[in-house]
């Protein structure tokens, strides 16, 4: 609903998403191809959501994974290949307010 939302002590950043499904995806990636596909998903559904992101990897697209784990590595360096996937890390802070 609000986009990328990005609350930092270094400054704030509020960006707007664009959402596609799936059936609308191989059209939208030959229209203008992706820069970058932000994957983060369960590991158990690992295998269905490379097959969901595969029509938007393009020769020049980078995949950027943000799971647990390291294992996810080997399949999406077999699918889209090592040099188009970057290592990714995540870190969650929360705090609760009142």
């Amino acid at each position: 609903r609000d986009g990328l939302v990005i609350r930092s002590p270094l400054g704030d950043a509020s960006l707007p998403v664009q959402h596609v499904t799936a059936d609308a995806l191989p059209a939208l990636a030959a229209q203008k191809p992706f820069d970058l596909v932000i994957l983060s998903c369960k590991a158990y559904d690992l295998s269905s959501s490379i097959d969901a992101i595969a029509p938007a990897v393009g020769a020049g697209t980078t995949v950027l994974p943000i799971l647990n784990g390291l294992h996810h590595y080997n399949a999406l360096d077999a699918r889209f290949g090592r040099d188009a996937v970057l290592g990714g890390l995540c870190f969650i802070s929360a705090t609760k307010a009142p």
